[in-house]
């Protein structure tokens, strides 16, 4: 969160990537490739469908939030430190999209740019959803744009109300962009995690 005078605390300054046409084509194929494996469309679980209503569309979404996310931090750290796993897992990524010195990332996006920061946490059944992730990143894309809006730790909104699902039988928390951190804190706190890592060899 930011701390603004006279404001209170405020959302963040989003971070736009600019996506090479060449990884959404990419995100676009992955997209449909997992789609056709998984049976997404065809499933009469909403959530599959995002909030756009297209699996295919929800899917690329993702994975351009992931790749836009890796961009941001490797440029940060002058190095590869982040890479998208396109794997297609039995049971999917535990929310764990990424993978930094050990702390494990989930990315959560949205198509519109006034979307909602949304994480499913219930599933139709009411059963929690399986999350291993220690922090979250919010963004959105349009486009070849991915902004990336701020992240938070997972323990500091796992508590919030849970509320039902605008589109499907789902369960979501949905996260006030004035609950987020800005991503120079993010780096901040995987580089604290680097050190920590090294003290200890």
């Amino acid at each position: 969160m930011v701390q603004v005078e006279g404001r209170g605390h405020v959302a963040p300054a989003h971070v736009p990537i600019r996506m090479s046409v060449g990884i959404v084509d990419d995100c676009l194929m992955e997209a449909r490739r997992r789609n056709e494996h998984r049976g997404y469309s065809s499933s009469n679980d909403e959530w599959r469908k995002g909030l756009c209503g297209d699996a295919v569309l929800a899917i690329q979404a993702g994975l351009l939030g992931e790749y836009g996310t890796a961009y941001f931090l490797n440029e940060r750290f002058g190095r590869v430190v982040a890479s998208v796993d396109i794997r297609t897992l039995p049971g999917g990524d535990g929310g764990r999209d990424l993978v930094v010195f050990e702390a494990p990332l989930q990315v959560k996006t949205c198509r519109s740019q006034t979307g909602a920061n949304l994480i499913r946490v219930r599933k139709a059944n009411r059963q929690p959803v399986s999350f291993s992730a220690v922090a979250v990143v919010f963004c959105d894309v349009t486009d070849v744009v991915v902004r990336l809006r701020g992240w938070c730790m997972w323990r500091a909104i796992k508590d919030l109300p849970e509320v039902p699902a605008r589109r499907g039988n789902h369960w979501n928390i949905e996260v006030d962009g004035s609950l987020l951190e800005p991503m120079s804190a993010l780096v901040d706190a995987l580089e604290s995690k680097r050190l920590s890592l090294e003290a200890a060899q």
